[in-house]
């Protein structure tokens, strides 16, 4: 999806936005050779900056079958060694990562760690995802997912990682573990730089100030700001500067005041640096404040939502007062959609093109 903002979104993490597809090492390169061998046409995005596969299939459809000699192995190894196999329909992973360690960051081991965050089936085809959240100190990696996709009957679709190398973050985790427990980080401090990176001209004018206290660890905050609408939700996290680098950071999501927007902003504990500025909401309204130049340098220009135009109370009944508003919406069935027919029949093409939005009026 693409986000837009008044300043521009930007990330110093430029593998979080997008997958590059060369840059593979000579162990990855061989594995994925292996991986070809036993299924067809597939494909592997190698994130240059951690040095992961950030998404691999196949398109042929399966990337590791149930009955195939990776899942069989394994199954055989469990049962040799006396080892029940787990009953939580996951061995496809667990067999493709003790299979291919170099592509994903390591080999099953490294979700030993990691918390479960999602696991889900979709209640149509039967397909199941499931989402393993990398965490250090107790502490999430900022994006740092490893994600799989397995049909009903368990085979592997595709699988792809985000994680922080695991196994060069693993030798210091002590060290981590230290640093995220002695460093006492300001919420409140990190916050007024966040809302100054996203341009507001008034956020140097006031400060932060604590809703409610963490539990635990401290690691998630809620704060109020003058500058801000409503709360700020604040969150520890390690941010990955590179591979076998992290940097423990605030991340905040709000609204801001000067413009309405919702934005996710990034900063580092250690030396206030903006990490990540992301605009959350996608062609919202630029309603400046009174008194206030409209913003200008957008890509193309929002929609405005018009102003209710509400008489007098003494003249006209509540009941009487018109609320108008537009949107920019898809009105038909999908955004790719693909009635009444596919439009470019291609065997190597899976979804249709995407139809523009439509302005809509409502009151």
């Amino acid at each position: 999806m693409h986000y837009r903002t008044l300043l521009g979104s930007f990330t110093l993490f430029a593998a979080l936005a997008a997958d590059v597809g060369a840059g593979e090492s000579a162990a990855q390169a061989a594995q994925l050779k292996h991986l070809r061998a036993d299924a067809a046409e597939v494909q592997a995005h190698i994130d240059e900056r951690l040095g992961v596969a950030t998404h691999i299939t196949s398109r042929s459809g399966v990337l590791l079958p149930r009955h195939g000699a990776v899942l069989t192995a394994a199954a055989a190894a469990h049962e040799q060694a006396g080892a029940q196999v787990k009953v939580d329909g996951l061995l496809p992973v667990r067999a493709f990562l003790d299979a291919y360690p170099d592509l994903c960051g390591g080999s099953s081991s490294i979700l030993a760690d990691a918390a479960l965050s999602r696991d889900a089936t979709d209640v149509h085809n039967g397909v199941r995802t499931v989402a393993w959240q990398q965490m250090i100190a107790g502490i999430p990696v900022y994006h740092g997912l490893l994600r799989a996709h397995l049909t009903r009957n368990g085979d592997l679709l595709t699988i792809g990682s985000r994680f922080a190398n695991p196994a060069a973050l693993a030798a210091r985790t002590d060290v981590l573990t230290r640093k995220a427990g002695a460093i006492k980080p300001d919420a409140r401090a990190a916050l007024a730089l966040a809302v100054q990176a996203i341009g507001d001209p008034l956020a140097t004018t006031t400060s932060a100030e604590l809703v409610a206290p963490a539990a635990g660890t401290a690691t998630r905050h809620r704060l109020r700001m003058a500058r801000i609408n409503g709360e700020a939700d604040a969150r520890l996290v390690w941010f990955p500067l590179a591979a076998d680098a992290v940097a423990l950071s605030w991340k905040f999501e709000f609204y801001a005041r000067h413009d309405g927007r919702l934005y996710e902003v990034v900063v580092g504990v250690d030396d206030g640096a903006v990490h990540v500025r992301r605009c959350l909401t996608v062609e919202g309204p630029a309603r400046p404040m009174k008194g206030q130049a409209k913003p200008t340098g957008l890509a193309a220009a929002p929609v405005p939502m018009p102003v209710p135009a509400i008489a007098p109370a003494a003249t006209t009944p509540a009941a009487n007062v018109a609320l108008t508003a537009t949107y920019r919406v898809y009105t038909g069935e999908s955004p790719t959609p693909f009635s009444p027919a596919y439009p470019t029949p291609s065997p190597t093409h899976t979804q249709p093109p995407e139809v523009a939005r439509s302005l809509v009026t409502v009151s």
